[in-house]
C-alpha cells in the first residue's frame, strides 16, 4: 500500500472516530457529506468549478434523500398503526409507501445522471470505483465499532425481538 493510500484510510478511520462521537444526527451526516465530497474531488482531480458543481450535486441528492426517508418512516409508522383498517385504506397507504420507495430509488439514478454528465465516461467510471471502494471500507469500520461494541456490552446483542411461531 503506498503512502497515500495509508493516509486515506487514516483519514476514514479518524472521520469515523469523529462521526461516532458527535451528538447531532445532522452534524454527522453534514461532516461525512462534506468528507465524501472532498474525497472524491482529490481522487478525480476535479477543477474548483466542477468541485463546486458536483457538491451542489451531492448536497441536493442527500438533501432528498433525508427528506425521502423521513416520509417512508413515517409511512411505516402509519403502516404499522392502520393494520386493522379495511382493505382499501390499507392498500392505498400500502400504494403511498411504494411510490415513496420508488421515488428514493430514482435519486441512485438521478446521481448517475447528473454525475456524468458532469464528470465524463473516464471519471464516472473512477468515481463508481472509488464510491463502492469507500463504502466497503467505511463498513467494514463500522462492523468493526459494532463487535467491539458488543464485547464491551454483551447486554446489547440481544435487542433484536424474535418473532413468535
Amino acid at each position: 500500500m503506498n503512502w497515500l493510500g495509508l493516509v486515506t484510510i487514516l483519514g476514514i478511520f479518524i472521520c469515523c472516530r469523529t462521526y461516532a462521537n458527535t451528538d447531532n444526527q445532522e452534524t454527522r451526516k453534514a461532516y461525512l457529506e462534506d468528507i465524501f465530497i472532498w474525497k472524491m474531488s482529490d481522487e478525480l482531480k476535479l477543477s474548483a468549478k466542477e468541485e463546486k458543481v458536483f457538491s451542489e450535486i451531492q448536497k441536493s441528492l442527500n438533501e432528498r434523500k433525508s427528506e425521502l426517508n423521513k416520509k417512508i418512516q413515517d409511512s411505516a409508522t402509519t403502516l404499522s398503526n392502520s393494520l386493522a383498517e379495511p382493505e382499501a385504506k390499507l392498500k392505498s397507504i400500502l400504494d403511498q409507501h411504494r411510490r415513496l420507495l420508488a421515488d428514493y430509488n430514482k435519486i441512485s439514478i438521478d446521481e448517475f445522471d447528473q454525475t456524468r454528465k458532469l464528470l465524463g465516461t473516464a471519471k464516472m467510471a473512477q468515481f463508481i470505483h472509488i464510491k463502492q471502494d469507500l463504502a466497503t471500507k467505511l463498513k467494514a469500520v463500522f462492523i468493526k465499532e459494532k463487535s467491539d461494541d458488543k464485547e464491551s456490552n454483551p447486554s446489547k446483542d440481544n435487542n433484536v425481538p424474535q418473532l413468535k411461531k
